[in-house]
């Protein structure tokens, strides 16, 4: 049977679409909306962000269905938890693609990027963290038994939203976004010892690809790159220099992703400092992956 997975990310949209008896990809696509642009501020998606979204989910499913897809799920995540406007986007829809949303607890969240982190890896035990537009979420565990699990308001989109403002950042701001992540951060118990760490999601993604000197983004590439805090350090610093347009001349980073890819390295850098670790391993895959074919 043919099954797609559609996810309604706060800074993207990703499609999955599988042959589940073969394991065949059908079809990988990945569109940044900012659907949770305004979250932060006023905790609504607001229209524009609303209507960006469902133009391209509705664009999706026509071509979903046009390759005779059995079952199309679409599902949400922090953006749609948190939005109290989140019943307005649901509704539209519901209206133009015949499908009703569903949206992932952060528990189911974690848990399955955990196992789609894990899936393809022999690091046993692992502490996988997944950066998204508006939370990271962290688990602790293995194949067999997960230890713990966070979901923490530390957002690509968001964060860039509240804390970096101006274009290009001053370094005031960038100081008070390490401080508020270092501070939300000292909210887990650290490790007691080390434990290697796999990194997934759109942003991470994008940070290995220019940190690896990609010319065009390619993600047999990156999955299986490592990120070392050294270049996550020396990307945060020529990010912070640069404006937006700068950036989105950057070889390898996604189109849409100018304006928060700093934030993303920064989170990134600080999660590494505060587990006392020297590189994070890059996995392409995320939770669409582990649900896909359930």
């Amino acid at each position: 049977m043919k099954q797609a997975v559609i996810d309604l990310g706060t800074n993207s949209v990703k499609c999955l679409a599988v042959d589940c008896e073969s394991g065949t990809v059908i079809l990988q696509a990945s569109v940044v909306t900012k659907l949770g642009e305004e979250l932060a501020g006023t905790r609504k998606l607001g229209k524009a962000a609303i209507e960006r979204t469902l133009r391209v989910v509705s664009d999706m499913v026509q071509n979903l269905r046009r390759q005779d897809i059995a079952r199309i799920r679409i599902i949400g995540t922090m953006a749609l938890r948190m939005a109290s406007d989140t019943p307005e986007i649901i509704k539209q829809i519901q209206e133009a693609c015949a499908i009703t949303p569903e949206i992932l607890s952060a528990a189911e969240e974690a848990g399955l990027s955990f196992e789609a982190a894990v899936s393809e890896s022999h690091m046993q035990p692992a502490l996988v963290t997944d950066i998204g537009g508006g939370s990271t979420e962290l688990t602790l565990g293995s194949p067999e038994q997960i230890s713990w699990s966070h979901s923490l308001r530390l957002g690509a989109v968001t964060l860039s939203r509240e804390f970096l403002p101006h274009d290009p950042v001053l370094p005031r701001e960038v100081e008070r976004l390490k401080t508020h992540i270092t501070k939300t951060l000292s909210t887990i118990t650290p490790l007691s010892e080390p434990v290697p760490m796999i990194g997934i999601g759109g942003s991470l993604c994008s940070l290995a690809a220019i940190a690896h000197g990609m010319a065009t983004y390619d993600s047999s590439l990156v999955h299986g790159s490592k990120l070392s805090l050294r270049q996550l350090e020396t990307l945060s610093d020529r990010l912070s220099t640069l404006s937006i347009c700068e950036k989105e001349k950057i070889p390898g980073l996604q189109k849409g992703r100018a304006d928060t890819i700093l934030a993303g390295a920064l989170i990134a850098g600080e999660l590494l400092r505060y587990f006392h670790q020297p590189e994070l391993l890059i996995c392409t895959r995320g939770w669409r992956h582990a649900l896909v074919c359930s």
